[in-house]
């Protein structure tokens, strides 16, 4: 009897050990660092300013990013916003990355790519539209 609890015993104690403890190969990494896009689109007179030297605004452009060349073709769209009334916009929480970006203002379009760098954390860009 006391060499059944001790087999007991000793087996429980191996099991014990032998245990690894969690898995923690399946444990997801944490989120790489997110970056910003900030556009500001102006406009000018270039029949009064040839060089754009002075610009306002261009209130309510339409910018859309696309996450690839092909998708901007396609027009399939990752994102889009409007200007606001300081011709800016902002676009948060995007991964780093190559974006491809058309803006549209009257009649006017204007495409661009943007590396947005993960250290740098925000990307600064200017479309100025020569009316």
């Amino acid at each position: 009897m006391k060499y059944n609890f001790f087999l007991s015993s000793l087996i429980c104690c191996f099991l014990l050990a032998c245990n690894e403890g969690p898995d923690t190969s399946l444990a997801e990494e944490p989120p790489g660092p997110k970056i910003s896009i900030d556009l500001t689109i102006s406009q000018c007179d270039v029949s009064e300013d040839p060089t754009c030297e002075f610009r306002s605004p261009a209130i309510n452009a339409l910018i859309e990013i696309y996450a690839s060349e092909r998708d901007q073709e396609d027009r399939d769209i990752l994102i889009d916003n409007f200007s606001g009334i300081d011709g800016k916009a902002r676009f948060n929480d995007l991964e780093p990355g190559v974006y491809y970006i058309t803006v549209f203002f009257q009649d006017l379009e204007e495409m661009l790519i943007i590396n947005a760098n993960p250290t740098a954390e925000v990307s600064f860009e200017e479309v100025i539209f020569p009316i």
